[in-house]
């Protein structure tokens, strides 16, 4: 069946085959498939010179003792390790920063930035580099708008009137009673007058070069109307971590979570024309705000660089998702609000990971799905398919039929002559694609499921959840959860892109957000449902392409046509991955897949960051989880 993590052949190099990088790529490619253990096994061989090269034997010897040690809290300090080293290649240096300044002054379009502040009782080290981080950015056309919201502790009016006095670009308004974060970041809002508005919390802090990273994502593309960053944590003892390494702009991911959170920066016009702040949403008025204002937005910018840090503070649900139960709460009514607004009919719960939401779309009218398994032999594995289908489905309008290529085993063809489901016969030489073509000749259904003979549905409700998604206009293709038999995750989305390790195509790990609903690049075709109209207008799976890439194939083909691509973790099986075919890999599938979709500079993955791709090439974990504070 299908296999997606496989090595990334190189461009072509130089004739002399001993030293060509493509010719090292090939040959890798032929004897440590990425995703096998042989390939696991020469990746970390590779990371271990990496790391002896970089750091000596010493820093190799610390690096196994912290993989060893403690599970989590040694992977933690890993990531740390790995981001502190992040911060040293990426993070702008003070000739960088003399450069964006006098670079920005010389800009012909220089919008107003009114950031936006609502304050209440901040510690005086909190608001003092809250608000010297915006004093110090490399783009100097802004205005800081502060609403304190009746603040009791004394020092903040006389701290905060001591920052209007002494710069005429920062404003301040003292509210004269506590009407909560959602009013006070509104009356913020109505003393700004620039171009575009900035969110920020009067406990965190911005790099010296937000502002002009803002600006120059709007100067490219000037009908820009959002634009948000990555971001991480200002920890507890004084230190930067936890980054989060955001996806491009997503949106189904944010109906499930506000992944956008800050830095944000939206056109004025987009915030009156979508009404604001509202009050009620207290701890979710960002996110409420943005489901409106993404409706209302031309194009949403996303700045791949960390240009904000959120502290870490008592009470914060940076520091504990339980301490403002009534946000979440807030967040649920937004996104139903949301659903309301966009006429889409669905239920929608908190997830179990605070901060997340389930939507639930009703399905309409009850369409057939056409459930297509291919197989050969092993009716060990076809039957617990095919039994956990029929025994736990709740779904009631489907039915199942088997694409057999070529089964020989006595007991199989027992069991396929006798089986109460539609049997397809299809000879010859093994190709996944031609046999998922041949499935899609023999059914007559608006959609049609694929299915391996090595999975076993896990969730009842599994159809359900792939047809929702697929029932959507918008919408061609959809996939689910599939777990290892030791209940690892082994899909939750594919990747594609030149990542490190040699990756063109990697299944995803992909930690909180593999638990949500959100757009990815492709699924696997172990558990894929597609329109069939969708499916005949692609003219199907490409059947040059027998065994590797040819459902990420597909799912691009999709994408390039315009429509979207779903993953559901609703939709959860249990995969023993090539139990039945083994680890077919050809190389000819890899330079027809590199030929089609091959870019300069690789294949870019818009639901990756490619910063991932640089710390994390085997497991996508993108902690901390964003939340409304």
């Amino acid at each position: 069946m299908p296999k997606n993590n496989s090595e990334l052949p190189a461009p072509a190099g130089p004739a002399n085959a001993r030293t060509s990088p493509g010719a090292v790529a090939r040959g890798l490619a032929q004897v440590a498939p990425a995703g096998t253990r042989r390939g696991l096994l020469v990746h970390r061989v590779a990371r271990a010179c990496s790391v002896l090269g970089s750091e000596g034997p010493s820093g190799l010897r610390r690096a196994m003792r912290e993989r060893n040690r403690d599970g989590v809290r040694g992977r933690a300090r890993l990531v740390q390790r790995e981001y502190d080293q992040w911060r040293l290649r990426h993070e702008p240096v003070e000739a960088d920063l003399i450069r964006m300044r006098t670079e920005s002054r010389a800009w012909m379009d220089r919008p107003l930035i009114s950031i936006v502040m609502p304050t209440y009782n901040p510690e005086l080290d909190w608001i003092r580099p809250a608000v010297e981080s915006v004093i110090a950015q490399t783009y100097e056309n802004w205005e800081l708008c502060i609403a304190d919201d009746a603040s009791t502790a004394p020092h903040v009016a006389a701290i905060l009137a001591g920052y209007a006095a002494g710069n005429p670009r920062i404003k301040v308004v003292m509210r004269p009673q506590n009407g909560g974060i959602a009013a006070a970041s509104a009356s913020a809002l109505a003393l700004a007058t620039g171009d575009f508005i900035a969110l920020l919390d009067h406990d965190d802090t911005l790099r010296e070069h937000a502002l002009h990273s803002v600006v120059a994502t709007i100067n490219a593309a000037p009908d820009t109307d959002i634009v948000y960053s990555d971001e991480d944590l200002l920890l507890a003892d004084g230190t930067r971590g936890r980054p989060f390494f955001k996806p491009d702009y997503s949106p189904d991911l944010l109906l499930a979570v506000n992944y956008m959170c800050h830095f944000l920066v939206i056109r004025r016009s987009v915030v009156e024309a979508a009404g604001g702040f509202r009050t009620g949403f207290d701890g979710a008025q960002d996110h409420d705000l943005l489901l409106r204002a993404t409706e209302k937005a031309r194009r949403v910018g996303h700045v791949p660089d960390v240009l904000y840090s959120w502290r870490q503070v008592p009470g914060s649900v940076a520091l504990s998702s339980n301490a403002k139960m009534y946000a979440y709460e807030a967040g649920k009514r937004a996104v139903e609000e949301a659903l309301l607004r966009r006429r889409l009919a669905g239920r929608v719960s908190i997830g179990r990971q605070l901060g997340t939401y389930h939507v639930r779309l009703r399905i309409s009218d009850q369409p057939h799905v056409a459930i297509v398994i291919p197989t050969r032999d092993r009716v060990d594995l076809l039957r617990g398919c095919v039994e956990s289908i029929e025994k736990r489905s709740t779904y009631a309008n489907w039915s199942i039929t088997i694409i057999d290529n070529d089964s020989v085993d006595p007991a199989t063809l027992q069991y396929l002559n006798h089986s109460r489901h539609r049997v397809v016969r299809c000879p010859g030489a093994f190709n996944y694609s031609a046999l998922i073509n041949r499935g899609r000749a023999a059914v007559d259904a608006p959609y049609m499921l694929t299915v391996n003979n090595d999975t076993v549905v896990i969730s009842e409700d599994w159809i359900e959840a792939l047809l929702e998604q697929v029932q959507r206009p918008e919408v061609a293709v959809a996939g689910g959860r599939l777990l290892y038999p030791n209940g690892n995750p082994q899909h939750e989305g594919i990747a594609v892109g030149n990542v490190r390790g040699g990756y063109m195509a990697a299944n995803l790990d992909a930690g909180w957000m593999g638990r949500v609903i959100r757009n990815v690049t492709a699924v696997s075709g172990a558990c894929q449902i597609v329109k069939t109209s969708v499916f005949d207008e692609l003219a199907g799976y490409e059947e040059r392409m027998g065994v590797a890439y040819n459902d990420v194939d597909f799912c691009l083909r999709a994408r390039e046509a315009g429509y979207l691509v779903i993953y559901t973790p609703h939709a959860q099986l249990r995969h023993r991955e090539s139990a039945s075919r083994g680890a077919l890999d050809p190389y000819s599938d890899h330079e027809l897949f590199w030929a089609r979709w091959g870019r300069v500079g690789g294949i870019r993955d818009p639901y990756l960051s490619p910063h991932l791709r640089e710390l994390h090439p085997l497991r996508i974990r993108l902690d901390p989880l964003p939340i409304e504070r």
